[in-house]
């Protein structure tokens, strides 16, 4: 009986998920010139193409899609966002890991953990700790030190840190001022 009930409120899930759709994921095939390293895409791609990479421009045209934390993209901010970047992780955003640990969002690295809830208490840790979160000073190294941008991104979100913590592992603004100034030395 349990197993019949279990399976038809999944079916009713699965109605009212169809029937609202909420686009959760956007797969973008912005090249088809692949390094082939890759295994999880499922695409075809091959290192030669007689397609043209799709131009950013063209992309953030095709849809009205709002970035949340993934990270400061510079001039682009306002077209991909309904306010500035700004990474919540361990403002507004903390969470409860499957052990216990204590940390801001759960895709960020571990070495941010502030506590376990086995052992704190867990408002006494939010009010009290997150101060890598809360106070980000120490992200201003490697390439964001002389970043002129680094007021309004603060060292990207929180995901784009692990280990020692030495330097931001993902700049998308550096990657499309990149593209950008290599798409204006094509066409010079």
């Amino acid at each position: 009986m349990y197993s019949r009930l279990k399976r038809f409120a999944f079916r009713r899930f699965k109605k009212a998920e169809t029937n609202l759709h909420e686009l959760n994921y956007l797969f973008w095939e912005c090249t088809t010139r692949c390094n082939l390293n890759c295994i999880h895409c499922g695409s075809d791609c091959s290192k030669d193409s007689n397609y043209q990479d799709m131009p950013l421009e063209d992309f953030l045209n095709a849809l009205d899609i709002k970035f949340s934390c993934e990270g400061y993209v510079g001039e682009y901010e306002t077209r991909v966002r309904d306010t500035p970047f700004f990474c919540r992780a361990g403002i507004n955003i903390g969470s409860i890991l499957i052990d216990g640990s204590i940390s801001a969002c759960p895709n960020i690295d571990r070495s941010f953990i502030q506590g376990n809830i086995y052992k704190d208490n867990f408002y006494h840790v939010w009010q009290n700790q997150f101060t890598p979160f809360r106070d980000r000073k120490w992200t201003s190294k490697g390439r964001c030190a002389d970043c002129k941008d680094y007021r309004n991104c603060q060292g990207n979100g929180f995901h784009n840190w692990h280990g020692e913590k030495e330097e931001v592992l993902v700049c998308h603004k550096a990657k499309l001022d990149h593209k950008k100034t290599a798409s204006l030395e094509a066409v010079s």
